[in-house]
């Protein structure tokens, strides 16, 4: 899976978990601490900053953007933001899967939604149970 499909996905999915009334503290935390990890790599780039925080309201319009300031600044290789991703990961909050029969990636919010990404870096979300996985 692509380093920027993870980030990605982790983001949209801790913004998810972190609003559950549900999510402990260590999911707020490290949903907060990615969230602040990225608005800190984007200090010169005050729009990235703002899609940070406004990407779960509108992920169609937002998701390109993020992904060219991703790239751009090298936030997928960044240590601070891949501990964060990690967090989330170690968490149950997201699960990364690789099909390889379809080429679809997908990072997985458990008991919350799903996002994947398929080969034409088109991204769904998904929220609400995941019946594949039952």
């Amino acid at each position: 899976m692509e380093p920027v499909s993870i980030v990605l996905g982790a983001l949209a999915a801790g913004t998810v978990a972190a609003t559950q009334e549900t999510a402990g503290q260590a999911v707020k935390d490290a949903y907060t601490g990615l969230k602040g990890a990225l608005q800190r790599r984007f200090a010169d780039r005050p729009v990235a900053q703002a899609a940070v925080v406004e990407y779960p309201k509108d992920k169609e319009l937002l998701e390109a953007l993020l992904t060219t300031e991703i790239t751009r600044s090298g936030a997928e290789r960044d240590p601070e933001i891949m501990r964060y991703v990690e967090e989330l990961r170690r968490l149950g909050v997201v699960q990364l899967k690789q099909s390889v029969s379809n080429d679809t990636y997908g990072v997985h919010a458990d008991r919350i939604g799903s996002v994947t990404q398929g080969p034409n870096a088109q991204t769904n979300v998904h929220y609400g149970k995941d019946t594949d996985r039952e």
